[in-house]
C-alpha cells in the first residue's frame, strides 16, 4: 500500500513560492485508482513525485509501511513502482524483447516475452524483434510500456495521461488492455487521466483540484445493486453521476462533450419510470449500473428522446382531461345557475348565458 502524508509541493515563481501541491494525504491499496481533475490542478506533479522525479516540500511516502521520501525514481522502481510517461521514450538500437528482459529483471526466454505482448494485444512475431525506433506509432508504445510493466511485476504502476498522443482507433485498443490489466496485474495501477473510459474501469476516482483532494468517489462498477425505498407513494429512482466530482448540481446538455453531470431515471419492465409503494412495504429494485449509465450512443439517445416525448404526450393528454372534466363541471353549475334565473324571471340559458345571467343581476 502507498501512504501519502501532508504532501506540499512549492516551486518559486517570481521570486515567491508557489503552492502546487497543499497538505495531501491518500492511501493507495486498490487494485485501480484513477486521478482527474481540472488542468494545472497538480496531478501530473503528484504522479511525479509519487514515482520520484520529484521531492516534495513536505511530508512523507509510505511504500508498504516503509518512509521512501528520500529515495530517487531509480530506487524506488527497485521498491516496487514504476511510472510510465506521457510519451513513451524510443530506444534506438534496441528491441521489443531486449525491453522486456531489461523489465522483467532476469534473462527470460522468447515464449515468455511474446506471451507478455500477446496480453496486451500485439501479434508477438511482428514485434519481438522490431526496434524500438520511429516506426512504432504511440499506440503500439504504449502497449509494449505495459507489457514491460507486467514483466516487472510492480507493486504500484503510475501512467500519466496514457491517452496522450495517440489516435482515437489506439485509445479504443488502450482501453481494452487496461481492462484485461486490471484482471490480471497482481499490484495496484494508478493513472491521471480526463478519459470518462478510463474513469469507468477504475475502482475508486481522486478529484485533485487547486493543488488539492477535493473529493474521493468510491466508484460503482458493473453488478447489480439492490436500492431499498419504504416510503408510500408515487416515486421515481433518479441516479445522478456526478462526472466533475465537486458534489454539487451542475446543468449541462447532452450534446456536450463533456458534461458535469449524468442523469438517469430507472425503467421498469413495463417501461414506465413511477414506482408505486404502499405502507409497510419494503420495495426492492435490482438496477445494474452499468446498463443504466452505458455509454451514450446514439440508440440511447433515440430512446430517451423517445420517452422523454412519450411522458410529454402523457402529461398533454392529461391535462386535456383535466380541462374537459372542470368545463363539464362548469357547465353543469351554469345550467343549474340558468335555471334558478329562469325561475326569478331572468331568462337566458346555457354556461355563458348563465354566466350572463348573473351579471345583468
Amino acid at each position: 500500500m502507498l501512504e501519502l502524508q501532508h504532501i506540499s509541493y512549492e516551486v518559486e515563481q517570481d521570486g515567491e513560492d508557489k503552492g502546487i501541491l497543499r497538505d495531501i494525504n491518500l492511501k493507495i491499496g486498490e487494485r485501480f485508482v484513477a486521478i482527474t481533475g481540472p488542468n494545472g490542478g497538480g496531478k501530473s506533479t503528484l504522479a511525479k513525485i509519487i514515482a520520484g522525479i520529484y521531492t516534495p516540500t513536505t511530508g512523507r511516502i509510505l511504500l508498504d509501511g516503509e518512509d521512501i521520501t528520500g529515495l530517487d525514481i531509480t530506487q524506488r522502481a527497485h521498491k516496487g513502482i514504476s511510472f510510465a510517461f506521457q510519451q513513451p521514450v524510443r530506444f534506438k538500437g534496441l528491441t521489443v524483447r531486449d525491453l522486456i528482459t531489461l523489465a522483467s529483471g532476469k534473462d527470460i526466454g522468447v515464449s515468455e516475452a511474446c506471451d507478455y505482448l500477446s496480453e496486451v494485444g500485439l501479434c508477438a512475431k511482428d514485434y519481438i524483434d522490431r526496434e524500438v525506433d520511429a516506426s512504432l506509432s504511440g499506440g503500439e508504445l504504449k502497449r509494449i510500456e505495459i507489457a514491460m510493466i507486467m514483466a516487472r511485476g510492480t507493486k504500484l504502476s503510475v501512467f500519466d495521461e496514457p491517452e496522450a498522443g495517440i489516435d482515437l482507433w489506439s485509445f479504443s485498443n488502450l482501453i481494452q488492455v487496461f481492462e484485461h490489466l486490471h484482471e490480471k496485474i497482481n499490484g495496484s495501477i494508478l493513472i491521471i487521466s480526463h478519459q470518462e473510459r478510463i474513469l469507468n474501469i477504475a475502482d475508486r476516482i481522486i478529484v485533485l483540484a487547486d493543488g488539492r483532494v477535493q473529493k474521493e468517489i468510491p466508484h460503482v462498477r458493473s453488478g447489480t445493486h439492490t436500492i431499498r425505498y419504504v416510503d408510500v407513494g408515487t416515486i421515481k429512482l433518479r441516479f445522478i453521476e456526478d462526472l466533475n466530482g465537486n458534489g454539487k448540481w451542475d446543468t449541462g446538455s447532452v450534446f456536450e462533450r463533456r458534461q458535469p453531470e449524468r442523469v438517469e431515471y430507472f425503467v421498469d419492465k413495463s417501461g414506465t419510470e413511477e414506482i408505486v409503494t404502499k405502507e409497510n412495504w419494503d420495495l426492492e429494485y435490482d438496477v445494474d449500473m452499468n446498463e443504466l449509465f452505458g455509454p451514450i450512443t446514439m440508440e440511447r439517445m433515440q430512446e430517451k428522446i423517445r420517452r422523454d416525448e412519450q411522458a410529454r404526450l402523457r402529461e398533454i393528454a392529461k391535462k386535456r382531461a383535466e380541462q374537459e372534466k372542470n368545463g363539464r363541471q362548469s357547465s353543469a353549475a351554469g345550467g343549474n345557475r340558468n335555471n334558478s334565473n329562469n325561475y326569478n324571471g331572468y331568462g337566458n340559458t346555457g354556461g355563458l348565458g348563465g354566466t350572463g345571467g348573473m351579471i345583468r343581476r
